[in-house]
């Protein structure tokens, strides 16, 4: 029993490595090929010229979407206006990273919220600007990375390994969690109700803000565990992997 408690403490640091490299790599491969492809896009004249009718863009938009996995590809125009083929056109100006992009010129990533005409679809949003040849800012592309994409994301490459995964936003909140943790949540939360050892949820929020990456024993609801953690490459968001002792 001794021995085979030594050896799943080694195996547990191990496990929490490997899972987090896989889902470190698979997400921020999801979110640099989006950011890739829109601003190869953004790169055509055909898109960040002013003058040629919005609905030309969009169809054009609409026929390449499902070649590379997106149900939503758009264009919007320089007053915030997307559209749309066979809709009618909808201001996006109270976005936030809407606002952050026409103000910045600045590619955005958001963390996820909640969109579509239902207004209960979470999904996660990369838009990139639309520049003229004098640098002026014409509109914006964007496209939409699904929550249950990136669920399955987490699954997958946790799951093989028995690890629990979350994904946690730019304010500290849980977006996504394998182990069931409730969305919306302050992640620090869930470290505060336990004992860490080595940090403190006040440290462990400073590396997080400071995206750097690191890792930490822990005991939460009984369970040592074991936490290794990194930030998303292009995002603000962090990835923290979990492996608990008695799995």
């Amino acid at each position: 029993l001794l021995g085979g408690g030594v050896l799943s403490i080694r195996r547990m640091s191990t496990d929490a490595a490997a899972s987090l490299t896989a889902s470190h790599a698979q997400l921020s491969q999801r979110v640099a090929g989006a950011i890739d492809l829109l601003e190869s896009l953004a790169s055509l004249p055909e898109f960040y010229d002013p003058d040629l009718p919005p609905i030309d863009k969009v169809k054009k938009l609409d026929q390449l979407s499902p070649y590379f996995g997106y149900m939503m590809l758009c264009y919007v125009d320089s007053d915030i206006i997307v559209y749309s083929d066979g809709s009618e056109p909808a201001s996006l100006a109270s976005r936030d990273y809407m606002q952050r992009l026409f103000s910045t010129g600045q590619r955005q990533v958001t963390d996820s919220f909640a969109a579509g005409a239902d207004g209960s679809t979470l999904n996660y949003t990369v838009a990139v600007p639309l520049l003229d040849e004098a640098g002026t800012i014409t509109g914006c592309l964007f496209c939409a990375i699904y929550f249950d994409e990136v669920v399955q994301i987490l699954d997958t490459s946790a799951g093989a390994s028995g690890s629990e995964a979350a994904l946690i936003g730019t304010q500290g909140q849980i977006m996504s969690s394998t182990a069931g943790l409730p969305y919306g949540d302050s992640i620090l939360n869930v470290f505060q109700n336990g004992v860490l050892f080595g940090t403190t949820a006040d440290q462990l929020e400073e590396r997080l803000l400071a995206a750097q990456p690191g890792a930490f024993w822990s005991i939460r609801e009984g369970s040592l565990y074991y936490t290794a953690y990194q930030r998303v490459e292009n995002t603000g968001w962090d990835i923290l992997c979990s492996v608990n002792f008695w799995t």
